[in-house]
């Protein structure tokens, strides 16, 4: 199993009068990203007469999808661990970083209270947690970076899904 090239995606974001924002989204078929970017602003370029709403942005991007995909055994992207920490640098304001479908190997234990708890000293998160931080790769918002993780928990979002 490998992640492979799924093509180029368009993502134009507009905006209408009272402030609403929709996306629309097209599969590129462009095969480089020169071709696709060239692309990008034709489709910009007709949408743009025919929509009254603002194009506020947009985005291209490169696709990967699994080229052998098979569905996990007992994953549930409904649970999620729920990570709070402290912006970096803030001595009051918190950011939130959730992780859909987690992996019983970050919370404290596999049943009893312990089953809900995640172990924000646990090494795997704290290499995915960097992510976020100073010398991270991303932000988590607005540019700030999270500091050290103060606590986390299991928690379960609503789904109609199933």
């Amino acid at each position: 199993m490998a992640l492979v090239s799924g093509g180029y995606e368009l993502s134009v974001v507009l905006k209408d009068t009272g402030g609403n924002t929709t996306n629309m989204k097209y599969d590129l078929t462009a095969v480089t990203a020169a071709a696709a970017e060239t692309d990008a602003l034709a489709i910009i370029a007709v949408l743009n007469p025919i929509t009254d709403a603002t194009i506020v942005g947009y985005r291209v991007s490169h696709k990967f999808v699994e080229d052998d995909f098979s569905y996990p055994a007992a994953a549930e992207v409904e649970k999620k661990a729920s990570i709070v920490s402290l912006i970096d640098g803030e001595s009051v304001k918190t950011c939130n970083v959730k992780i859909p479908a987690p992996n019983v190997g970050i919370f404290m234990g596999t049943s009893g209270e312990a089953f809900n708890i995640v172990d924000v000293a646990d090494v795997a998160l704290g290499s995915y947690l960097a992510v976020f931080q100073t010398a991270g790769e991303a932000t988590i918002s607005d540019g700030e970076v999270m500091g050290d993780p103060l606590r986390g928990k299991r928690i379960t979002i609503g789904s109609r899904k199933g």
